[in-house]
């Protein structure tokens, strides 16, 4: 009984349009990074921050400075189509060795951020 009930509920709201489903939207991508719980700041070893995602083309071919106006992290030219997305983000040292690397995953549904804790490659 109160299955049906439910079902019917259910079939109430969707017909009315009251549940509505949308699809993923493109956006603007933002990697925010730390590194260790430490800031760019807190770690002057760090050269740049090298970013890969995997089927996509950055600019300066994904290297980066720790810091890109006052923040530690970089908002990517362009808009990103929307899907899954997997990534890798080294930060290197002057002697260009990774000092400090993650990677993962992300999903792009309008604008993204990604907060990213770098964990020792050392």
């Amino acid at each position: 009984m109160i299955q049906k009930a439910l079902l019917s509920c259910f079939a109430v709201l969707v017909l009315s349009g009251a549940l509505a489903c949308s699809d993923p939207e493109p956006g603007t991508l933002t990697f925010d990074w730390s590194f260790e719980g430490r800031s760019c700041s807190q770690e002057p070893d760090i050269q740049e921050v090298r970013l890969v995602i995997p089927g996509v083309t950055l600019d300066n071919g994904g290297r980066y400075p720790c810091v890109v106006a006052g923040d530690d992290g970089i908002t990517l030219d362009g808009v990103f189509e929307a899907g899954t997305y997997s990534y890798v983000i080294d930060a290197v040292d002057e002697s260009d060795r990774s000092i400090y690397s993650r990677g993962g995953d992300f999903t792009v549904d309008g604008d993204t951020r990604v907060e990213v804790d770098l964990a020792s490659a050392r």
